[in-house]
C-alpha cells in the first residue's frame, strides 16, 4: 500500500513538472508568420497535478496515523502473552489450583484452613496422625481450630492436655461431646467439678490417665453415629519424663485402643524438646506426620506447614508459608 502510494506520486510529481517546463517555454508560429507565445493549458495541468499530489500526500499521513493508532489500542486490548513457567512452577499452579477445588468426602476436618486445604478436606478418618512441631502460636491454633471444630460439628471430642491457655469454656459450651483430661491442676481450681472433665493428678501415672480415658469411652452412645476425634497434647511431657521405651509402648497401647473405637487421632509432639533418634522412634507408631518447621535470617522469620506422609491416603505435597515477619 504505502509502496504504490509513493510510485504515484512521484509519477503523479515528474508530470507535473513537465507541463511546468512546457509552460515556460516558447515556441514559434508557422503559416501565419513568426513570433513566441506559451501554452495556455500546460500552468493549468500542471497546477492540478501538484494539488492531487498534495490530497495524496494528506490522505497517506490521515490513513496511517489512523491504522497506527488503531493497532495500538487492539494490541492494549490483547493479553500480555505471559512469561513461561518453569516445570517446578507449573506443578505448583496445578497444585494450588487442586488444592482449591478438590475435596475428598468423609474426611476429618482440622478446622486450621491451610491444612484442610492439603489434606483435601481434613485428616482420613480413623487414622493416627501426629503433628511434630516446635512451641509457637500456630500449634497452639491448630489445636484449637481442631477440637473445636470437632465440638460445634457435634464430633465426639476427647482432649488431652496440661496447658490451661488452651479452651476452658468449651467445657460448659459442649458438655455431651466435649470431655476434656485434664492434667493441670490449676485448670481444675477454674473448671470446678463437671462430668466431662476428668482429672488426672499427674503425669506420672500413665495408667491412671489410660483408665479416665477408658470410662470416658464405655459412657459414649454405641448408637451414637457421630464422627469421633481425638486430640493428645502430653506426649512431649511423657517422653521427658518417661523416657522413649515407656512411652513408646504407652503410645502404641493408646492408639490401638482408640483405633478400635473409631477415634481420628492427632497428636502433638514439640520437635525442639527431643532427639530426632526419640522423635523418629515416635513417629514410627502413627500413620500420618504433619510438620510445622521454622527458618529464621537476620531479615526475616518464617514457618512452613506441610503435610510429610498419610499411609496410602491422597494429600498434596505442597508446603504452605504460615508466618512472615
Amino acid at each position: 500500500m504505502l509502496t504504490a502510494s509513493i510510485v504515484s506520486i512521484l509519477v503523479l510529481v515528474a508530470i507535473g513538472v513537465y507541463f511546468a517546463i512546457t509552460a515556460s517555454q516558447t515556441y514559434t508560429g508557422g503559416m501565419m508568420g513568426s513570433g513566441t507565445t506559451t501554452n495556455p493549458y500546460s500552468w493549468v495541468i500542471s497546477a492540478i497535478l501538484f494539488g492531487a499530489v498534495l490530497v495524496i500526500a494528506i490522505g497517506l499521513v490521515f490513513y496511517f496515523g489512523t491504522t497506527k493508532k488503531t493497532q495500538s489500542i487492539e494490541q492494549q486490548k490483547e493479553p500480555i502473552n505471559p512469561v513461561p513457567l518453569s516445570p517446578a512452577q507449573k506443578i505448583e499452579q496445578k497444585s494450588i489450583t487442586k488444592m482449591k477445588t478438590h475435596k475428598i468426602k468423609g474426611r476429618v476436618e482440622t478446622g486450621y484452613t491451610d491444612l484442610d486445604n492439603l489434606l483435601f478436606g481434613g485428616i482420613p478418618p480413623k487414622l493416627a496422625v501426629a503433628l511434630t512441631a516446635p512451641l509457637s502460636d500456630e500449634v497452639n491454633s491448630l489445636i484449637k481450630a481442631f477440637i473445636e471444630t470437632g465440638a460445634k460439628k457435634g464430633d465426639i471430642t476427647f482432649f488431652v492436655t496440661n496447658d490451661a491457655s488452651l479452651p476452658k469454656d468449651m467445657v460448659r459450651e459442649f458438655p455431651a461431646n466435649f470431655y476434656l483430661f485434664n492434667l493441670n491442676p490449676q485448670l481444675d481450681k477454674d473448671l470446678g467439678k463437671a462430668p466431662n472433665v476428668f482429672s488426672i493428678r499427674s503425669i506420672d501415672n500413665l495408667t491412671e490417665i489410660n483408665i479416665a480415658i477408658t470410662q470416658a469411652i464405655r459412657k459414649l452412645d454405641p448408637n451414637l453415629k457421630v464422627s469421633r476425634r481425638f486430640c493428645l497434647n502430653i506426649v512431649s511431657d511423657v517422653l521427658l519424663q518417661h523416657g522413649l521405651v515407656v512411652t513408646r509402648k504407652w503410645l502404641s497401647e493408646l492408639i490401638a485402643a482408640l483405633n478400635a473405637t473409631e477415634f481420628t487421632i492427632l497428636a502433638v509432639i514439640n520437635s525442639q524438646m527431643h532427639s530426632s533418634e526419640d522423635v523418629y522412634a515416635l513417629l514410627g507408631l502413627f500413620d500420618g506426620e504433619i510438620s510445622i518447621r521454622e527458618t529464621e535470617s537476620v531479615k526475616e522469620f518464617k514457618r512452613y506447614l506441610k503435610v510429610r506422609r498419610m499411609s496410602n491416603q491422597e494429600y498434596l505435597k505442597s508446603e504452605i508459608l504460615l508466618t512472615e515477619d
